[in-house]
């Protein structure tokens, strides 16, 4: 045999070694399972891969929610709030104070501008109680006879909420749905657990054809039936129910009672200088929809033209420097010791430019 005859039987005794190896290898097991042209497997994994990009892709085009009210006309506006402390003729230490400001919502936008925070602030924060956001002040000594300013600039931009088109798309929420839950109990100074006021309540919704009309029933028997007095202080709501009398806040208050006592969640919404209402109904897709309505003043049942900023959202806060439950969290100071420096609250409204 030829030297040149020998490399060829190597050559190919090789390659037989190599294919055995390869055909007992892991990876061999591997290669074979995948289905060849013409094998059925090849039609399942593609159906199989083919629901797979259709549920991706219809998962992919889902849009974003989209509120049926409109959101238009913008009013922006500078918002300034913060403290002012005074030390007496003794020294206080460690000074708690709250401030609530503006927070964002879908009709509102929010963004800081300016601060004046002096080197003995201990610290200041951001607290946020979801339908309410606090400044959290600490300053760790007062001195007697020092003064101390802390403040913050917000630039506020409060939208002309627009009634929807077609309120018949949004329907009745769950009683658990997790937006509208924390608003369908009483509250402090919002109890319908009253069998008059549930009776009204139930006479008016009685021949309704949608929810839209039950509420809107609710809406005007408020406004037609209690007498609006500006110079009254603010009561429980059964009381105004029974006397057909109450100021602004008052009649909110009962027409959120009113909505709670349908089943419906609703809330009192505080703006600058006074209050309307909202309730929740829900889309085909049970997202939230909170529809405002002004029940003192110009009619408007399912928008609101004022857009003045909206400071809180809510009527029963749970804040921890409060035993009891809060309708409206005001600003609050306190520090430790006999000392008692003076607090002075700084509220300015001033113009965007």
């Amino acid at each position: 045999m030829t030297m040149k005859s020998r490399q060829k039987y190597i050559v190919i005794g090789a390659i037989c070694a190599l294919a055995i190896c390869f055909a007992n290898s892991p990876f061999s097991s591997q290669l074979s399972a995948c289905p060849t042209e013409g094998d059925t497997n090849v039609a399942d994994q593609e159906k199989t891969s083919s629901a797979k990009t259709k549920k991706k892709k219809k998962k992919g085009k889902e849009e974003p929610f989209v509120s049926p009210l409109t959101f238009t006309n913008p009013v922006r506006a500078k918002w300034k709030v913060g403290v002012r402390v005074i030390g007496t003729s003794k020294s206080a230490r460690n000074m708690l104070v709250t401030i609530p400001v503006p927070n964002q919502w879908p009709e509102q936008r929010v963004s800081m501008v300016a601060e004046d925070i002096p080197p003995q602030i201990g610290d200041v924060k951001f607290r946020d109680l979801g339908s309410l956001k606090q400044m959290v002040i600490t300053i760790p000594i007062i001195r007697a006879k020092e003064e101390t300013i802390v403040t913050m600039t917000f630039l506020v931009e409060t939208n002309q909420i627009g009634a929807p088109v077609d309120p018949s798309i949004l329907v009745r929420p769950k009683t658990n749905h997790k937006a509208g839950k924390p608003f369908i109990g009483v509250g402090p100074d919002i109890n319908f657990r009253n069998a008059k006021l549930r009776a009204q309540v139930k006479k008016l919704v009685a021949d309704k054809e949608s929810i839209w009309q039950e509420i809107e029933s609710l809406y005007d028997w408020v406004r037609e039936n209690v007498e609006t007095r500006s110079d009254s202080e603010p009561t429980d709501v059964v009381q105004v129910f029974r006397n057909k009398v109450g100021c602004n806040e008052d009649k909110v208050g009962l027409f959120v009672a009113m909505c709670r006592a349908n089943k419906i969640p609703a809330r009192m919404v505080w703006v600058e200088g006074t209050q309307y209402a909202e309730f929740m109904l829900v889309d085909e897709e049970a997202n939230p929809v909170w529809i405002p309505c002004n029940v003192a003043g110009l009619r408007e049942f399912g928008s609101y033209s004022d857009p003045r900023i909206i400071m809180q959202k809510g009527d029963s806060f749970k804040v921890p420097e409060k035993k009891d439950r809060q309708k409206f969290v005001a600003e609050f100071a306190v520090c430790s010791g006999k000392a008692k420096p003076i607090v002075r609250f700084i509220r300015e409204l001033l113009p965007a430019n």
